[in-house]
């Protein structure tokens, strides 16, 4: 199943959706010694064909593996509002099956600030978040150019919790160029942000998922001592093989 929706009305042209892109990103980006040094952007390309499959899955993981009132998936909850007698291991684990089962396409950026920068040069936060979603836009952006999916469109649908990341990723979006080539996003990725609340979208909140386990798998890796091993362990095992990982950059100055 796709959507057709209005696309450009200046041509008065009508398109075609076969998927939606889930955004979703974690870390800060800041100049500290921890995980909150990386910024981690993901990108979750799930069919609109697979919604209710996407809906029904993610309902359920939520009921048997978090507590009773937890509205949504949320990787800052684990463990400490999953139930009883379940683990991190075994929900990520179920994610990582889901992925396959909604034949979703995940794209990874993660990219690390300088904890310990020049003397007399401010870092710039702002620096860390355009080269990880950029990134992303590039991976989207080289998947669709082999012509997958063709002619239709993908939409890209971005958590609108945070009003001033939202204003940033809009302008990404808006700006993007591709570093090798220099032009244009391909057509068929959508030049508009659709915003949407994780509660809502059932795709948000897988992105959710991965984003928060990427993280703490690349803060593993930098052996950061706040890095969850357990969560670093269930990306590795369960996610990354499902993950195109574009950007694992070193830290940025």
């Amino acid at each position: 199943m796709s959507r057709k929706l209005p696309f450009n009305s200046f041509f008065n042209t009508m398109v075609t959706y076969s998927h939606a892109i889930y955004i979703d990103e974690s870390g800060n980006g800041a100049p500290v010694p921890g995980i909150q040094s990386y910024w981690v952007s993901v990108a979750v390309a799930i069919p609109f064909s697979e919604n209710e499959i996407l809906e029904i899955s993610t309902k359920s993981i939520l009921r048997r593996f978090f507590r009773p009132g937890e509205r949504e998936l949320k990787g800052k909850h684990m463990p400490n509002r999953l139930l009883d007698g379940t683990s991190i291991d075994q929900a990520i684990h179920e994610i990582g099956d889901l992925l396959v089962k909604v034949k979703a396409v995940v794209w990874v950026a993660g990219v690390r600030q300088n904890p310990n920068p020049p003397i007399n040069q401010i870092p710039s936060k702002l620096v860390v978040k355009d080269i990880a979603r950029k990134s992303i836009l590039e991976g989207i952006n080289d998947y669709l150019n082999t012509g997958t999916h063709s002619p239709n469109h993908f939409l890209i649908i971005w958590d609108i919790s945070d009003e001033q990341e939202l204003e940033d990723f809009s302008r990404n979006v808006a700006t993007f160029r591709h570093a090798r080539t220099q032009v244009l996003p391909n057509p068929r990725l959508a030049h508009a942000i659709l915003g949407g609340l994780s509660h809502d979208w059932n795709g948000l909140q897988i992105a959710d998922i991965i984003a928060h386990c990427a993280l703490h798998r690349m803060g593993l890796q930098s052996s950061l001592p706040d890095a969850n091993p357990i969560k670093a362990k269930s990306f590795e095992r369960y996610l990354e093989q499902k993950c195109r990982l574009v950007q694992t950059g070193r830290p940025v100055d």
